[in-house]
C-alpha cells in the first residue's frame, strides 16, 4: 500500500511540474487580452474567421471547401454534402464565436451553440490566407 501512495504522489508530483513548465507566459501564444505577439496579424486571423462564417451562410459545399486547409478538404470532403442544410445555421451559431488563443500560424475560437461550447481551428497557410482546419 505504501508503494501505490508513493507511486500517486509521484505521478501527481509531475502532472503538477508539467503543468507549470509548459504553461508559461513566453510560449509565443497569447490570449484574447494578452498584447497579440508582433508577429501576428489579428485582423487577418478575424478576417479569415469572418471568411468562414460567409462561407457557411452560403450552404453551398464548394465555398465551403474554399476556406477549408488542404488537409481539412481531404478529412470533412465526404461530410460537406451531407451537412449542406445545416451549414447556415453554423454560419449563424459561429457569429457567437470568440478569439481563445494565437499565434503566428494558429487561431482557435470557441463558440457555443444550444448550452454546449465548441472551437473552430484556423492556420495560415503559405499564400497568407488564414482557413478553416477544423470545425
Amino acid at each position: 500500500m505504501q508503494y501505490f501512495r508513493s507511486f500517486i504522489l509521484g505521478v501527481l508530483t509531475i502532472a503538477v511540474l508539467h503543468m507549470f513548465a509548459t504553461c508559461s507566459e513566453g510560449d509565443g501564444g497569447a490570449g484574447p487580452n494578452d498584447d497579440p505577439p508582433s508577429n501576428v496579424d489579428v485582423t487577418a486571423i478575424n478576417e479569415g474567421a469572418q471568411k468562414v462564417e460567409e462561407a457557411f451562410a452560403t450552404a453551398d459545399p464548394q465555398k465551403v471547401a474554399e476556406i477549408l486547409t488542404e488537409e481539412a478538404k481531404a478529412f470533412y470532403a465526404e461530410e460537406l454534402d451531407g451537412i449542406q442544410d445545416r451549414m447556415a445555421a453554423f454560419s449563424k451559431v459561429i457569429q457567437t464565436r470568440t478569439l481563445k488563443t494565437y499565434s503566428e500560424y494558429y487561431a482557435e475560437y470557441s463558440y457555443t451553440d444550444n448550452g454546449s461550447s465548441y472551437t473552430l481551428t484556423l492556420a495560415l497557410q503559405e499564400d497568407g490566407a488564414w482557413k478553416l482546419m477544423r470545425f
